[in-house]
């Protein structure tokens, strides 16, 4: 029986997955990050809300 995290796919390094949240948070492309900009992605990624919240 296979579990739910067997896929062909590779998971994402850390280095990756940072990557990934920053430019999707940073909505005006400036390479930097406002606290809105910061909190509005973390309540918009249910799993790095899961990872941040006590």
């Amino acid at each position: 029986m296979l579990g739910a995290c067997s896929s062909n796919k590779p998971a994402d390094s850390a280095e990756e997955r940072a990557k990934n949240i920053f430019a999707k948070m940073d909505e005006n492309n400036d390479g930097q990050l406002t606290q809105d900009e910061f909190l509005k992605g973390c309540l918009q990624d249910e799993e790095l809300s899961k990872m941040l919240a006590p």
